[in-house]
Parts: C-alpha cells; sequence; structure tokens
C-alpha cells in the first residue's frame, strides 16, 4: 500500500551517525491502533482532577510523565518536547500545567509520576533545591525500590542548565540546602504539628540525597542542544525501545 511504498526519512543521531533502519522505524511507524487527529478523550484513571487529553484511548498508548522545575527559560526544552511527542500521536503525555484540573491534588500527581515508567527529567540547580520536585524524584526512585538500574530504566533525563554534579562545590550546597530544610521543619513542628508531613518528606529526601547523587553522576545526561536536534531523535529511540 502507499504507507508501506513511501520512502521513511532517515534520522541521525546527535553526532550525525545515521540511524540503523531498525531505529528509524521506531520513529516513523505508528502503532496500529492509532487513530486520527481531534478524537480526544479523557484518561480512564484519572484521579482527583488529574487528568489527561488524549487523542485515543489510554489502555492503548504507553504513558510519559514530565518532571520538571518551573519558569527562567527552564521550561523551554520542555514545551517544545511536548510538543514533538504530542504531534507524534503514540504516547499519553502528562504534565502538572496541562494534567493536573482544578482542584487536582498535588501530592497524588507527585505520586502518580513516581509510579510512572516513562519519566523525562529536566535537571537544573532549580530542581535539586526544589520541594516538590525533589519529592517527585524521592518517589521515582522509591518505586524503582532503591536499585540504580531500575531507576535509571525509568528515568530519560534532560540538563536543562549549565551546571555540574561532579562538582563538589555543588554537592556541598545542595547537601547544606536539604540538611536546613530538615532542622527548619523539625523545629517548626515545635509550634505547628501540621509540618510534619513536609518534615517527612525532606527527611527522606535529605537520607536518600547522597544515592540519588550518586546515581545521577553515573548517567551520560547530554547536553539539551545535543538532545533536541533532529526533532528530539535520540530521545524518542530511546524511549521507543522501552
Amino acid at each position: 500500500d502507499d504507507h508501506q511504498q513511501a520512502k521513511k526519512p532517515v534520522f541521525s543521531v546527535s553526532n550525525g551517525t545515521p540511524l540503523d533502519e531498525k531505529d528509524s522505524q521506531l520513529l516513523t511507524e505508528k502503532p496500529a491502533s492509532t487513530v486520527s487527529k481531534g478524537a480526544a478523550v479523557v484518561e480512564a484513571d484519572s484521579i482527583d482532577g488529574l487528568g489527561s487529553k488524549t487523542r485515543k484511548s489510554s489502555k492503548s498508548k504507553p504513558k510519559i510523565f514530565f518532571s520538571y522545575a518551573w519558569g527562567e527559560g527552564r521550561e523551554q526544552l520542555i514545551d517544545e518536547l511536548y510538543e514533538s511527542l504530542d504531534e507524534d500521536n503514540r504516547y499519553v503525555l502528562i504534565r502538572d500545567k496541562k494534567s493536573l484540573g482544578y482542584k487536582g491534588k498535588i501530592s497524588d500527581f507527585e505520586k502518580k509520576i513516581g509510579k510512572g515508567n516513562i519519566i523525562i527529567v529536566a535537571f537544573s540547580y532549580k530542581y535539586l533545591r526544589s520541594e516538590n520536585c525533589m519529592y517527585e524524584l524521592a518517589e521515582i526512585w522509591r518505586n524503582s525500590k532503591l536499585e540504580p538500574k531500575n531507576m535509571i530504566k525509568k528515568i530519560f533525563p534532560i540538563n536543562v542548565e549549565d551546571f555540574d554534579l561532579n562538582d563538589s562545590y555543588i554537592r556541598m550546597d545542595i547537601r547544606q540546602h536539604w540538611n536546613a530544610l530538615v532542622e527548619k521543619y523539625k523545629k517548626n513542628m515545635e509550634s505547628d504539628p501540621g509540618e510534619y508531613l513536609n518534615y517527612e518528606k525532606a527527611k527522606f529526601i535529605c537520607d536518600q540525597l547522597d544515592k540519588l547523587i550518586a546515581v545521577l553522576r553515573d548517567i551520560n545526561f547530554k547536553s539539551k542542544e545535543i538532545l533536541s536536534k533532529d526533532g528530539f531523535a535520540e530521545i524518542k529511540v530511546s524511549i521507543a525501545r522501552m
């Protein structure tokens, strides 16, 4: 048929090496059950206002979650990647600004990200100091059974800022930040028992921080400039191989 006879485009990875035929097919072939654009439905398992509008039943498409820090140019790459994946119409895309509905529970959303199997994580200095972002990462780690190989399989990291976790001063600053936050919540609990949940979250992050940083330092992130080439082909191939 016309689809089979059409010449498939050849994508290349970041170093200019053409992708092999198998990888090119991963990027160009659509799942057999893909439906046309415009047939939007709401994800069946939405909870407490958490929903994701998709062009087909969520049961037949893998879910991709996005974990990132807001603002200051950090979101531009996430916006571009989201739109590119959305155009591909192969996945259910779940992102807070688009999927967390009115009155949706942030804590449920964070836990749902933690249980995901495909998670785009946009790392930045702000991300590693953010309570919400790091709780999402901690939930991913918890649901990976605290095993580096399990976590590495789930996350697709992008370094959206120019910072290096191999820099001991950066690691020290991040560690001091979380130590101080734990102490702050611990002290606040003396007058406000409601701070216990914040303390519990910060304490878990603090306790696991060195292990998390060790996992991240062992991953070849590649720069945002490299990963965004060829319509994010390298990321898309990596996801399609899941």
